[in-house]
């Protein structure tokens, strides 16, 4: 299973729309919109918005340091190198 490519955005509906939410989008998907966050515009609802918006990049920038971290000489702890499988795994359902 693969997720939409990113880069992901995000912006605010419009009143007009008759919902009020935080759209999810990318230029990968024919009608653009990937989800929303839905509920009052508040900081609370954008900052959640922002990160759906960055998983993208979130899992790449993860997968990097992990390879990274498993080539290095400096080595991590056991703990954060299962921190970030598990979350790679998360994402991508086991499937790195």
């Amino acid at each position: 299973m693969k997720h939409t490519p990113g880069p992901w955005q995000y912006q605010p509906s419009m009143p007009e729309e008759g919902v009020n939410c935080w759209w999810i989008f990318s230029q990968h998907v024919e009608m653009g919109v990937i989800g929303s966050v839905d509920g009052p515009q508040s900081k609370t609802t954008e900052a959640d918005a922002m990160l759906i918006a960055a998983a993208p990049d979130l899992l790449e920038a993860l997968k990097d340091a992990l390879a990274a971290a498993e080539c290095s000489s400096i080595l991590a702890s056991d703990y954060v190198m299962d921190r970030m499988r598990s979350a790679i795994d998360l994402a991508t359902k086991g499937k790195r």
